[in-house]
């Protein structure tokens, strides 16, 4: 499965996009990431998910479906950021709610709603024994 997310609206605190699964036309959401490290954001690129707090470098990666021992459930996981590591799609509200990962839900201004609802919809589309991609722009 291909995942595809493009970023709408970058904000000093936060960028805002879609996802959606290509060739599904059915199935999307919203997502909320950290900024962009040149939306006037000081702290550096590099680090694990938290240590940075900027978002993923556009490009495309493997997406796999792993264990998350901090949130205790299988999450998304992509695989070979570079200078990243621990990147995850994860449920969420505001940027309070991610360091350095991916929130999936209903964009409500500038927060997510129904996060935990669509996180679930999207894991249950990703089948755990696989390797997905997800290209970002």
């Amino acid at each position: 499965m291909h995942l595809e997310l493009i970023r709408l609206q970058y904000l000093p605190d936060r960028t805002l996009g879609t996802l959606h699964i290509v060739g599904n036309d059915q199935w999307h959401c919203d997502t909320l990431e950290p900024p962009h490290p040149n939306s006037n954001h000081s702290l550096p690129y590099e680090g694990r998910a938290g240590e940075g707090s900027v978002c993923i470098p556009a490009g495309t990666y493997e997406l796999k479906v792993t264990w998350s021992p901090a949130f205790k459930r299988w999450l998304p996981m992509l695989m070979a950021v570079p200078g990243r590591s621990g990147i995850r799609i994860h449920a969420g509200n505001t940027p309070r709610d991610t360091k350095g990962c991916i929130l999936v839900g209903w964009r409500y201004g500038s927060e997510l709603m129904r996060s935990i609802e669509t996180l679930h919809e999207l894991t249950n589309q990703l089948r755990r024994n696989e390797t997905h991609h997800i290209t970002i722009h």
